[in-house]
């Protein structure tokens, strides 16, 4: 119905605007043609529209799949660049963590020299506090590069679900300043 009437039309104005109709094939399967601009011709003594279809169901095949390559390259640049996002905070927090790490196996032997050359008890608790909080900011540090992560896969998972709840916002300034930083 929707080729005839197209015929129909192209064959009052004399044109044909370009048209892709689908057609069952013998064996059941879907093919789809593409109908050439239509030219109106006499045909047997009768006004008649001429029109050539052409089978462009594999052109239309290769087509969706190179579309589907594309949309797959894509979701691999987007993937291996949340990838770095979310790797540069981690490597921040881990580092900060292994200093952590090493900083307090440094301060208990300390108390354990300090205990050795003979210091008391109170005088080894008494130098705690200065070693503790030199330790405050790399701890910041650590919390912060976390803090970025889990703002980056809230907004990913707002992102991901973004059809089906509406509720939410991605803040994209705040994630250009507070991410790729």
């Amino acid at each position: 119905p929707k080729l005839l009437e197209k015929m129909r039309l192209s064959a009052t104005e004399g044109t044909s605007p370009p048209l892709e109709i689908r057609g069952l094939r013998k064996d059941g399967g879907i093919t789809m043609l593409a109908m050439s601009q239509g030219r109106r011709i006499v045909f047997e003594g009768a006004p008649a529209q001429f029109a050539i279809l052409r089978d462009v169901t594999e052109d239309r095949r290769l087509h969706e799949q190179v579309a589907s390559a594309d949309r797959m390259a894509t979701i691999g640049l987007m993937a291996a660049g949340v990838a770095h996002e979310i790797n540069n905070p981690l490597a921040a927090a881990v580092g900060n963590l292994s200093y952590l790490e090493t900083q307090l196996d440094e301060i208990t032997r300390q108390g354990a020299r300090s205990r050795g050359q003979g210091c008391t008890e109170a005088e080894v608790v008494a130098a705690l506090p200065s070693q503790v909080a030199a330790l405050a900011e790399p701890i910041s540090d650590a919390r912060e590069a976390l803090e970025r992560v889990r703002m980056i896969t809230r907004d990913l998972k707002t992102f991901a679900r973004s059809e089906e709840d509406p509720k939410g916002h991605i803040d994209i300034p705040r994630m250009r300043e507070g991410n790729l930083g």
